[in-house]
């Protein structure tokens, strides 16, 4: 059915007037990609074991830097590549997807990496905010944002959809000058689920104008109703069009320190930590910390928590004389994930916090089977 043109308006004034229902899900949204809320557990999984040095492994988990996507600037987080189900039966790390934890395994989230781009955070959908949320001054600070719509295993983000909506409405123009008699299409079974006639346009550009008389067999489409109004999109399923779902965020917000003696996300400030370096690889005082948190609360494990058997994550150094006459133990510093080491660099890195029963930080150490050497103190080096 054909409705009348409204194109200039909407070339010009692109509206949200979102009615549909919001998704809410432990699932994760990345950029196009739904990753399943049972990928994100079994790897946090991994990741935390990893952490505590149960693989042994000198790649992974990577130190990640999270003031960018988590507002996280004194702690060092730690990702880990998503394991994804490959087929029924094999199961392989995404290249481009991190999974983000601390010190203490709490998951923070998902992020895609890209050569040529900042990091970017996935997202897991909330509920839109209510209208009383949306005058409250207060909660308007961090109010959940519009991202796009679920169509079935589809995803479509709101800027694609405007990419789409310019691109196909500036098509519309170019026909119309042509003389090509082309008009806006609408469904009466789309009309009921909106209570209203609303007007429909492919859910990609459409470049010719057969796209668009062919338009009402697409299995998803954009709704606009006749306020120029973008009001959401439908999904065909089997015979029946129904709405996809809203997609909203809300950002994390910046964590605080509750106590002088502890960092934002409640990591223990211990005395002596610094930035070191051992020849060509630095370790920043935030991912010392860090590590020293791991290793302490293996250590001393909070309460009911199933790690009893701590020294077999921790490797004993017995006792050193240079710094006392009481047993040591190390951990193995991990290193970030950037280009500024090679993968035999990495597999060669030796570092490591050395640290007593009490926790108490001893330094960062060069360790090999027959040597262990003290790392430099670089903040020391600077104050100098």
């Amino acid at each position: 059915m054909k409705r009348p043109s409204i194109l200039y308006g909407l070339l010009t004034n692109i509206l949200v007037y979102t009615t549909g229902a919001t998704f809410t899900s432990e699932d994760f949204i990345c950029g196009k990609r739904i990753i399943l809320k049972h990928a994100v557990s079994r790897t946090v999984n991994i990741a935390c074991a990893s952490i505590k040095g149960f693989t042994k492994s000198k790649i992974t988990p990577f130190v990640y830097d999270g003031s960018s996507t988590f507002f996280v600037s004194d702690a060092a987080l730690f990702a880990w590549p998503i394991i994804l189900q490959n087929g029924p039966h094999s199961r392989a790390p995404s290249e481009e997807l991190r999974l983000i934890i601390d010190s203490s395994c709490n998951l923070f989230g998902i992020v895609m990496k890209s050569k040529n781009y900042p990091d970017r955070r996935c997202y897991r959908p909330v509920e839109q905010p209510s209208r009383d949320d949306a005058s409250d001054s207060h909660a308007s600070r961090n109010l959940p944002q519009f991202r796009g719509y679920r169509c079935g295993n589809k995803i479509f983000g709101h800027l694609d959809i405007e990419i789409i909506l310019k691109g196909t409405l500036g098509n519309y123009q170019l026909w119309q000058y042509d003389g090509h008699q082309i008009g806006y299409y609408g469904l009466e079974d789309i009309d009921r689920l909106y209570g209203e006639s609303v007007l429909l346009l492919p859910s990609q550009v459409a470049k010719i104008p057969e796209e668009i008389r062919q338009m009402p067999s697409n299995p998803q489409l954009i709704v606009m109703n006749s306020r120029q109004q973008l009001v959401g999109m439908v999904n065909k399923v089997g015979n029946q069009w129904e709405k996809c779902l809203d997609l909203w965020e809300k950002k994390p917000e910046r964590p605080r320190a509750a106590e002088s003696t502890r960092n934002s996300i409640g990591e223990w400030l211990f005395s002596g930590v610094s930035q070191y370096g051992c020849g060509k690889f630095v370790y920043s005082r935030e991912s010392v910390n860090s590590h020293m948190q791991v290793a302490c609360a293996l250590i001393n494990p909070p309460k009911n928590s199933r790690t009893t058997t701590w020294n077999i994550y921790l490797t004993s150094m017995g006792v050193i004389p240079s710094i006392g006459n009481y047993r040591v133990w190390k951990m193995d510093l991990k290193l970030p994930e950037n280009d500024n080491y090679s993968l035999e660099e990495r597999l060669a890195n030796n570092g490591a916090i050395i640290l007593d029963q009490e926790c108490n930080f001893h330094g960062v150490y060069w360790h090999t089977a027959r040597d262990l050497t003290p790392c430099e103190n670089l903040s020391l080096s600077e104050s100098s």
